[in-house]
């Protein structure tokens, strides 16, 4: 596809999301889903238009048989998927996620919720070709992201960087050399001992009508409870002034205490999702938190806690 024809047809699909946000807040939030009905949506399209991946694993994949990851990757660039792609936007029908998926690989977070869906199959598989084509799609989906230039090597190097570090680690490396002076503690404060938090839910809500904020949160707990779930609701709610300002930690294990019903996911999964949302993007100079569609979904999660009813 020529450069003009790319623009133009990105374009295209621009006017299709900003006609269509019901649509493809949908389609977002079943990416997001922690059922992976989206993964595998998008996984048998995949397979539909890319036949000849799925046949190559079957025909080469046996007991403990291993391939060239290379061969596997020259079947996927061949497939031409780019002009079918092109020709099912164009002519599809009303249930097809071609459009809504199209739009949230040129504008949403695409990249990186594909790579952490996919790192959560290989744990939970038990099946080795499931494991060996998801490392494979892993790799895939960093090269082409780098290679059509939605993704820079930095760009997955300062995602890295992220999921290992705390929420203080990246608030701090956000700030401009003066403030992180200011920072430094004394000598007394180094040798001091870091005291738990184990504020309830309740003690931390600002709001007056503190129940009713609870019940607000066990509701959404029940459909929405992934990792980048809770990590957005904390986003949310801190940026309504609905709860003070605290560590993931400290959120996480109130509401496991508050809603001993529910299994909160582990603390690791959500300070990743926590400090991606606070860091600074390389491209727009803003918070993620603040573009795209991290800002629609924390806007509409504002809207769920702050709307009367």
């Amino acid at each position: 596809m020529a450069c003009e024809e790319f623009e133009r047809f990105k374009q295209e699909i621009r006017s299709w999301m900003d006609c269509h946000p019901d649509e493809y807040d949908a389609f977002v939030e079943e990416m997001n889903g922690k059922s992976f009905t989206g993964i595998q949506r998008v996984y048998m399209l995949a397979m539909r238009l890319a036949p000849q991946l799925m046949a190559k694993a079957r025909r080469e994949l046996h007991g403990d048989q291993t391939c060239e990851e290379a061969d596997f990757v020259v079947v996927l660039a061949d497939e031409t998927l780019a002009s079918q792609l092109v020709s099912e936007f164009h002519n599809t029908d009303q249930s097809s996620i071609v459009p809504a998926m199209l739009a949230w690989l040129y504008y949403g977070r695409c990249y990186e919720t594909m790579v952490e869906r996919l790192e959560e199959l290989i744990e939970e598989s038990e099946n080795r070709i499931n494991k060996w084509l998801c490392n494979l799609m892993i790799k895939f989906v960093i090269r082409g992201s780098i290679r059509n230039g939605m993704r820079t090597r930095e760009d997955w190097e300062r995602y890295r960087r992220e999921r290992t570090m705390s929420p203080l680690d990246a608030a701090i490396d956000s700030l401009p050399p003066k403030d992180k002076e200011m920072l430094q503690p004394c000598p007394a404060q180094r040798t001091g001992i870091r005291r738990s938090d184990d504020r309830t839910l309740s003690a931390l809500i600002l709001a007056d009508d503190k129940q009713r904020i609870i019940e607000k949160i066990r509701t959404r707990l029940a459909s929405k409870s992934t990792q980048r779930d809770i990590a957005m609701m904390k986003v949310a709610l801190e940026e309504a002034g609905i709860t003070m300002n605290c560590s993931v930690r400290t959120f996480r294990d109130a509401l496991q205490a508050e809603f001993p019903e529910y299994a909160i996911v582990l603390e690791r999964g959500i300070q990743r999702c926590y400090k991606f949302l606070l860091d600074t993007n390389a491209r727009t100079g803003k918070l993620q938190k603040d573009i795209g569609e991290d800002r629609i979904l924390i806007d509409e999660i504002i809207r769920y806690f702050t709307d009367a009813e």
